[in-house]
């Protein structure tokens, strides 16, 4: 469930996902990873907009050897599903999963990728960055931890 290569990431710039003015800039950047954010930088009444913002740079994304990322809306919540539709275009690598609280909702987004993925002219794996940032899935992934 991972991307097909192994990109270096020093630096990571964000950017929230309704301030389009903004991208042209951040593909310029030196950074390394560019991660656009439709969840928590992004007001409720221009989610969207943002969402559009972002399909379309990823569409438009000519700069290579910067990593791609786009934080979306967590699982369960009206946002999510439209938001990794858009957003599964060939110029993304990474999708940034936030509030994850079980193994089941990143299995479930790869299943959602691997029929996302080929559907939209995309030839390799696309990466999964999940987040715990709530105590339930700090508890089952504590659970859920094999230690070799």
């Amino acid at each position: 469930m991972s991307a097909t290569r192994s990109p270096s990431m020093r630096s990571k710039l964000f950017v929230p996902g309704s301030r389009p003015e903004l991208f042209d800039k951040a593909w310029q950047s030196a950074a390394d990873a560019i991660s656009f954010d439709l969840e928590d930088a992004v007001a409720e009444d221009r989610k969207i907009e943002a969402r559009d913002y972002v399909a379309r740079a990823l569409e438009r994304r000519t700069t290579s050897g910067k990593v791609v990322i786009v934080r979306i809306n967590p699982w369960g919540e009206p946002f999510f599903a439209d938001d990794l539709e858009a957003v599964v275009r060939p110029g993304l690598d990474i999708v940034n999963l936030p509030k994850v609280e079980s193994a089941e909702t990143i299995l479930e987004t790869a299943r959602l990728l691997d029929r996302l993925e080929p559907e939209n002219g995309i030839g390799r794996r696309v990466g999964i960055l999940a987040n715990i940032e709530t105590a339930r899935g700090l508890r089952v992934a504590a659970e859920n931890l094999v230690v070799p």
